[in-house]
């Protein structure tokens, strides 16, 4: 049997203000919530999935303007910047 590993990396964009945003929060966790359910997915990196303890009106409350919760703001700074340079 052949196995094939593979690095795939997704920048998303919003339309509508902040990816902060409580509402883009929620299409954002939509989006990826399928996707780390498959069998054969290995790790999901996003703003909605930095710690699998926290459900998403955990990370609505946390990611509140970055002037509110620089740590929250620091870690999307991070999946901005791998996003830049392809993936970490």
């Amino acid at each position: 049997m052949w196995w094939y590993r593979a690095l795939l990396g997704l920048r998303l964009w919003t339309w509508k203000g902040s990816a902060l945003s409580p509402e883009n929060l929620a299409a954002l966790q939509r989006y990826v919530e399928p996707i780390t359910e498959m069998p054969d997915v290995v790790a999901v990196q996003s703003l909605v999935t930095v710690d699998h303890a926290l459900g998403l009106a955990d990370y609505q409350q946390l990611c509140v303007p970055p002037s509110v919760n620089p740590q929250i703001a620091g870690v999307a700074a991070q999946l901005r910047s791998c996003a830049d340079e392809e993936l970490c």
